[in-house]
């Protein structure tokens, strides 16, 4: 039994079909298990308004229309009706891939459910409730096809779904229904990217790479971005990238971006690469006065390159423009892999006001600098 509440207030999801159950939203007060004829009982049910949830594994879900409880005896009867099933073949020039060949089918009010098709084409997926779906064929190996789907269908940005109708459902499915619908395969043109990084001449083992699509430039991609790790050798590569334009980024081993360009990967060929970027470093303390200790003094540097005055929202500045991060411990900063040049240094320390001082952090070197702490709070 679902005692019926008042659902909250919000904008309505082109995609309900999706991913959300048709009706109101409630709370199980309580639950039971049928006797083997079908029937139920609720006993000592509290007056009210209530609505009947029945779940069966073969059978499809179904929800009462709401009902009054009052003193004395109810009888509800409840109709089940059978799943439905969909079948059919993927047609497509690679459907005798080794990999073998995936079939997704989305939606039915929150169902997600991915089968392998035989050595013949053909898929069979049963037990599914009724209602629309979308359905995709796409080949096993493509490790990311779901979640690239996925992001295409619900971009990161929410705004975007108010401005399109959403995608047109493939088949919908009657109750008991035993559908037929063949279904092409959808082979995502893709292309790979390597190569080496090196910071100072130097190989840059461990270095982390991003690649991020600019968005609408990298169709299939979904807007997710790849991350792949340098090895000793400074070695990277992606495969299964996407075909389209991309940001690619650098980042050391104090995970702060040191470098960034735009890149294409073409259908069907490698993007090779070999940055060689500069980086320099610094050596600091920050000192109070007062007689504070030096393990009192821990918090973080924000060196922001580039910048001339203090943001007026250090977090919000961080989304548009490379930042780096030092962790204060006992009063101490320190790292090697920083971008060169001007920059502001922001003291930020808990109970402290901030301070700004503006420094100068060399290519292939390290300076040393001393940053006052703020006045107490």
């Amino acid at each position: 039994v679902t005692e019926i509440r008042a659902a909250p207030v919000a904008p309505p999801s082109p995609f309900a079909w999706l991913f959300a159950r048709p009706g109101p939203s409630g709370i199980a007060i309580r639950t039971t298990v049928t006797a083997g004829d079908g029937t139920f009982t609720f006993a000592d049910a509290p007056a009210g308004r209530y609505r009947l949830t029945v779940r069966h594994p073969a059978m499809a879900e179904h929800d009462t229309a709401v009902f009054e409880l009052t003193r004395g005896r109810r009888e509800v009867d409840v109709e089940l009706l059978r799943n439905a099933r969909l079948r059919g073949r993927v047609v497509g020039a690679a459907i005798g891939r080794q990999a073998g060949v995936a079939v997704l089918v989305l939606g039915g009010y929150g169902t997600q459910r991915t089968v392998r098709a035989d050595a013949a084409g053909r898929y069979v997926v049963d037990g599914l409730q009724p209602g629309r779906y979308l359905v995709r064929a796409f080949p096993a190996d493509a490790s990311r096809y779901v979640d690239r789907l996925l992001g295409e269908l619900f971009p990161e940005r929410a705004g975007e779904l108010a401005r399109v109708d959403g995608p047109r459902p493939d088949v919908e499915l009657a109750p008991g229904q035993d559908a037929v619908l063949d279904v092409a395969l959808d082979v995502q043109p893709t292309g790979g990217v390597r190569g080496t990084v090196a910071v100072n001449g130097r190989a840059a083992g461990s270095a982390r790479i991003v690649l991020r699509p600019l968005p609408g430039e990298a169709p299939g991609s979904g807007g997710l971005p790849l991350r792949a790790t340098c090895d000793d050798r400074g070695v990277f590569a992606f495969a299964d990238v996407p075909a389209g334009s991309y940001t690619l980024s650098v980042y050391g081993s104090s995970r702060a971006e040191l470098h960034r360009e735009a890149i294409a990967v073409a259908p069907g060929g490698v993007t090779q690469l070999a940055i060689d970027t500069e980086a320099g470093g610094v050596q600091g303390r920050v000192v109070a006065a007062g007689g504070t200790r030096a393990e009192e003094l821990r918090g973080s540097v924000w060196i922001l390159p580039g910048a001339t005055e203090e943001p007026a929202d250090l977090y919000a500045f961080r989304r548009d423009h490379r930042t780096h991060r030092l962790r204060i411990r006992d009063g101490a900063f320190a790292d090697v892999e920083l971008t060169p040049g001007a920059a502001l240094a922001v003291v930020d320390l808990p109970g402290r006001r901030r301070v700004v001082q503006s420094i100068a952090i060399p290519a292939r070197g390290t300076v040393a600098i001393e940053l006052p702490a703020g006045e107490r709070r």
